[in-house]
């Protein structure tokens, strides 16, 4: 079972299920990925302006995803947040899906992988 567990995650097959939170349009394909609600209320206890990425819908991919890594403090993603949604637009969006896609089926599996993209790759607005 933990096989199949690991597998699930490098390959973010895990995420499938929140494609229905899509389909019911409580998500959406790109935005700030959703924190749990214990750790949004001890967030805002911290950090009073983390509600402003609660101004857009979350999303399967976020910036904080592909420009950081899994252990950005709260902070650090509210800065990424902030960032999404100064630069939100289709273009933007569509690149930030293509990133995550080449994330989870090209650069998780190559050797010495380190869990960043090269910075040239997320650039705003190109």
């Amino acid at each position: 079972m933990l096989l199949a567990g690991k597998f699930l995650r490098k390959t973010a097959l895990d995420e499938l299920p929140q494609l229905v939170n899509i389909l019911r349009g409580e998500m959406s394909f790109v935005g700030p990925r959703p924190q749990r609600t214990v750790l949004v209320r001890s967030y805002l206890d911290e950090i009073p302006e983390y509600t402003e990425r609660h101004r857009v819908l979350p999303g399967l991919a976020g910036l904080a995803q592909v420009a950081g890594d899994y252990y950005l403090t709260p902070r650090q993603k509210l800065r990424f947040d902030r960032l999404y949604i100064r630069h939100s637009g289709l273009g933007f969006d569509i690149k930030l899906l293509v990133l995550s896609f080449l994330i989870a089926f090209w650069y998780r599996w190559q050797p010495g992988w380190k869990g960043h993209l090269p910075r040239r790759l997320i650039r705003w607005g190109s």
